[in-house]
């Protein structure tokens, strides 16, 4: 760093750096239920005073951390759990995640998620089913595995239908009709 009339220049990508490190940090400390108020205090006035630095899309957001949460708390090995982090990749990539609004990222994030979830009830569900059960198991699995079922279906509905919506918005707009 170069000296000026006795000051320290900074070089902003050392200082930006350096704000990075400090969110990592703070993070690794506040990541817990009991977290020291002072932590999540200065957690909060470093994401505030560095609005500029987006410092929370290091994180992979609400979706991504519960589609992580599936797949360690989940029924598979951790080898096949990786095989399916890549997998979950490919069905957002599929869905067009990359180019899509921000509206449709969420649902394509929700579909991908629910696929992941009746995928392992479906495992779950068959394991059940192969042993001696009560009735009343079998058919807590099998209301589990229709719940399941109706989120995914819904999720790509919805998915479809907010499409569905943005296109003909987008055809009434090239159109000439002055849309809402």
């Amino acid at each position: 760093m170069k000296k000026k009339a006795g000051l320290k220049l900074v070089d902003p990508k050392d200082e930006t750096a350096a704000i990075k490190a400090r969110f990592d940090e703070l993070l690794k400390k506040t990541n817990k239920h009991e977290a020291r108020e002072a932590d999540v205090e200065a957690l909060r006035k470093l994401l505030k005073d560095n609005e500029g630095l987006n410092l929370w899309k290091r994180i992979s957001g609400v979706m991504g951390l519960a589609e992580n949460y599936a797949l360690e708390c989940g029924p598979l090995s951790p080898g096949l759990n990786e095989v399916l982090r890549h997998r979950q990749d490919e069905i957002r990539e599929q869905l067009g995640y990359k180019e899509a609004p921000e509206m449709e990222k969420l649902l394509i994030s929700h579909a991908a998620l629910c696929w992941l979830r009746l995928g392992q009830i479906e495992l779950s569900y068959s394991h059940i089913m192969k042993g001696n059960n009560t009735l009343k198991l079998c058919d807590f699995w099998d209301r589990h595995l229709t719940t399941a079922q109706r989120r995914f279906e819904r999720a790509c509905e919805t998915l479809e239908r907010v499409r569905l919506l943005a296109r003909s918005r987008q055809g009434l707009h090239l159109a000439g009709t002055k849309v809402a």
